[in-house]
């Protein structure tokens, strides 16, 4: 007897209108276990994605929490030089305000305070992160700015005080 025959005489027996019970549990059982490996899989990738950002967020912060309290020594000749623009610039000052000037009425008090804050954060970057080269010239550009702003306001003044004279004579 082959199998075609076997089948067609017990078709009845094999044939079941309902599926047997241990089949639906295995399915049932099966399916679960796919979810379970699903949601295992995606909390395993979402904690290596985690653990990936960290190692590259840590060193930036790290960097920053550990250099926060270190000063770096700067340059001689930078801290020098930065010292005689500010010496130049209270003197120019010191004569603008003896003139009748406060930095109040000064045309470009703002432009000023503008580039003595960045003066200030440079100078800050420079103490935390040390020497570099571009900071220390932008810098020392800065404080030239600076001064020239302060001639520049001194050379108006000086115009205006010519042209009163002017004015008072004829």
């Amino acid at each position: 007897m082959n199998i075609d025959q076997y089948i067609s005489r017990h078709r009845q027996q094999l044939d079941s209108p309902l599926p047997q019970k241990e089949l639906v549990w295995l399915e049932i059982n099966r399916r679960l276990e796919k979810k379970k490996h699903r949601r295992l899989m995606l909390t395993t990738a979402s904690l290596a994605a985690s653990i990936t950002a960290l190692l590259f967020l840590l060193p930036p912060v790290w960097s920053l929490l550990h250099n926060s309290g270190v000063r770096h020594d700067l340059p001689a000749f930078f801290v020098a030089q930065q010292a005689s623009y500010e010496q130049q610039f209270k003197n120019l000052s010191g004569k603008l305000v003896a003139n009748g000037m406060p930095p109040s009425l000064w045309p470009d008090q703002e432009e000023i305070s503008q580039t003595d804050y960045l003066i200030r954060q440079y100078t800050t970057d420079l103490h935390q992160n040390g020497p570099n080269t571009e900071l220390i010239n932008t810098l020392l550009d800065l404080h030239r700015k600076k001064i020239l702003l302060l001639e520049r306001i001194a050379i108006e003044i000086q115009n205006e005080q010519k042209n009163e004279i002017a004015l008072i004579t004829l």
